[in-house]
């Protein structure tokens, strides 16, 4: 949870430093970020399992008895960037096409992480391969909004 917040903090504060104030859109931005890191980060995570328990790290994935604890945070991570792209729409930062783009690409990594609980590494890497095009999407998006 700190990582995740660490790393949409990024986005919040380098919109203030430009923007020199805070603003809605701003922190609908670092509300994505922070909501996609999740498969983000258990795309990469469980691929490299192994690694990681060898060099002596603990995380969730080190337990497959708590596999079920991250299938459940991507779950309501997804909700929260669905929710968070709604708003972003409602505000004009994301066009029609552009969330129909947002959808097409979205759901098509849904069933990813239905499946991750059956095999973690193998969905694990495909939830985060599928998460770079919605996340283009709304970077992109924000970006084309602020320069308007």
């Amino acid at each position: 949870h700190v990582g995740a917040l660490v790393g949409a903090l990024q986005s919040f504060f380098g919109s203030f430093a430009s923007l020199g104030f805070l603003s809605y859109n701003s922190i609908l931005l670092a509300l994505y970020i922070y909501f996609w890191q999740y498969p983000h980060f258990y795309g990469i995570l469980y691929p490299n399992r192994i690694d990681y328990e060898n060099a002596g790290f603990k995380f969730i994935s080190s337990d497959s008895t708590k596999d079920h604890i991250a299938k459940k945070q991507m779950i309501i991570a997804l909700i929260g960037m669905l929710i968070t792209v709604l708003l972003m729409y409602k505000e004009d930062i994301i066009s029609k096409p552009e969330l129909l783009f947002f959808i097409i690409a979205f759901v098509y990594k849904v069933p990813a992480i239905g499946k991750f609980l059956s095999n973690p590494i193998k969905y694990g890497k495909i939830i985060r391969i599928r998460s770079y095009i919605p996340f283009l999407i709304v970077l992109f998006s924000y970006i084309k909004s602020s320069l308007k």
